[in-house]
C-alpha cells in the first residue's frame, strides 16, 4: 500500500487506540457497507478521498492520523470492494442461462440465489429471500414506496 512505513504495517493498532473518527467510520463500513460502494460513494467521497490519497502516497491530506489507522480503513475498503466483486460474480451467475453446480464454482454458495436480480443488490435479495417473498415481488414493493415518498414530497411542497 503506497508509501506507508512498514514497522506501522507489521504492528496493528489497537482500535481503542486509535482516532475516535477512524473507529467511528470503521464502525459504519461494518454496519453500512453499502454507503461505501463504488458506485454511491458521494456521502464519504471525501473523507475516502483523503485516506486513499494519503494511502498511495500521492498527498497527506490527513497528517494528524497514523499509519495504522490509514492502513485500518484502507484495508476494510479494500475487503469492502473484494465483497462487491464478488457479490457482481454471483449476480452474473444468476443471470446465466447455464446452470452450474455449485461445487464447479469456486465462490461461496448461497441456496437458493434467483435466476433474476431485477435490480436488487445482494444484501436485498437476502433480506428478500428471508421475508421468504421473491425477489420481483421485493423489488415492485420497494418501487411503490420510492412512488409514495416522492408523491407525498412533491404533495407537501404545493402547500
Amino acid at each position: 500500500m503506497g508509501k506507508l512505513s512498514k514497522t506501522t504495517q507489521s504492528e496493528p493498532m489497537k482500535i481503542e487506540d486509535m482516532n475516535e473518527g477512524v473507529r467511528i467510520l470503521l464502525e459504519r463500513m461494518e454496519t453500512h457497507p453499502q454507503e461505501f460502494n463504488n458506485g454511491i460513494l458521494q456521502k464519504w467521497s471525501d473523507v475516502v478521498g483523503d485516506v486513499m490519497q494519503r494511502a498511495r502516497g500521492e498527498a497527506n491530506p490527513v497528517p494528524f492520523l497514523d499509519d495504522a489507522e490509514v492502513q485500518a480503513i484502507y484495508d476494510k475498503l479494500r475487503d469492502l470492494e473484494r465483497h462487491e466483486f464478488t457479490a457482481k460474480v454471483l449476480r452474473k451467475l444468476a443471470d446465466t442461462p447455464e446452470e452450474q453446480e455449485p461445487e464447479q464454482l469456486d465462490l461461496p454458495y448461497i441456496p437458493a440465489m434467483p435466476r433474476r436480480t431485477y435490480g436488487l443488490s445482494v444484501e436485498e435479495l437476502k433480506q428478500a429471500m428471508s421475508l421468504g417473498v421473491t425477489p420481483e415481488v421485493f423489488a415492485q414493493s420497494k418501487q411503490a414506496l420510492i412512488e409514495k415518498q416522492r408523491q407525498a414530497y412533491h404533495a407537501s411542497k404545493k402547500k
